[in-house]
């Protein structure tokens, strides 16, 4: 699961492991993904049975070879890979009109949320067609439905571009014998959500979104 050092795809490393699936916990801060396979370990220290493995590895998603080499070390500690889950998703921690996106806060979002996602399906996908099974899931959020998203906009951006472009892999894909899908968690309390918002719009947030957790 990529970026699943917080948030929501901590969230879903946890259900995993707690259903006895092993999982690789990683984003592109060492403290954040050693922290969150710390916490996870210890929130299951008591549990006996049933309890899958946690294991850590750094890599930036925006880098085709930390995809790469997150793939590699994937297949090699595990022999092969049931569930792929691309994650990672950045808005630079910033809600604003566009014109006040830098140049670098720019790049990082498109290649974090779109590059990203493509790096990890390119490596991925081979395996998939090695092993003839497997499932590949791309991470759909705010524009992903065509509609605006303001202060959003290049996030918005990206996840639009993530569901047509997991319809195109789909269908290019429709004859092996994995899955190509999309999922769309809604509103989910994050940092993501939350960075930088005022007092009255958390409010609202806490309102209509969930806990990760739930």
């Amino acid at each position: 699961i990529t970026g699943s050092s917080n948030g929501l795809g901590k969230s879903l490393a946890k259900q995993f492991i707690n259903q006895g699936d092993n999982v690789i916990i990683t984003s592109r801060n060492k403290e954040n993904v050693f922290n969150a396979c710390l916490d996870i370990s210890l929130s299951n220290y008591e549990k006996k049975d049933n309890i899958g493995r946690v294991i850590p590895f750094v890599a930036d998603v925006s880098n085709h070879m930390d995809c790469k080499k997150l793939v590699e070390f994937s297949n090699d500690v595990f022999d092969s890979i049931d569930i792929w889950i691309n994650n990672a998703g950045t808005n630079a921690f910033k809600i604003s009109e566009f014109h006040h996106f830098d140049e670098v806060e720019c790049e990082s979002i498109v290649n974090t949320n779109l590059l990203g996602t493509m790096y990890c399906c390119k490596y991925i996908i081979p395996i998939f067609e090695k092993q003839k099974t497997g499932i590949l899931i791309n991470l759909e959020g705010a524009g992903s439905n065509g509609l605006a998203t303001p202060n959003y906009s290049i996030y918005g951006a990206t996840k639009s571009a993530i569901t047509q472009f997991t319809k195109s892999l789909t269908n290019e894909y429709s004859k092996e014998h994995f899955y190509i899908c999309t999922i769309s968690p809604g509103m989910v309390l994050t940092d993501l959500l939350l960075k930088n918002t005022d007092v009255k719009t958390k409010q609202l947030l806490n309102i209509f979104s969930e806990e990760s957790d739930y």
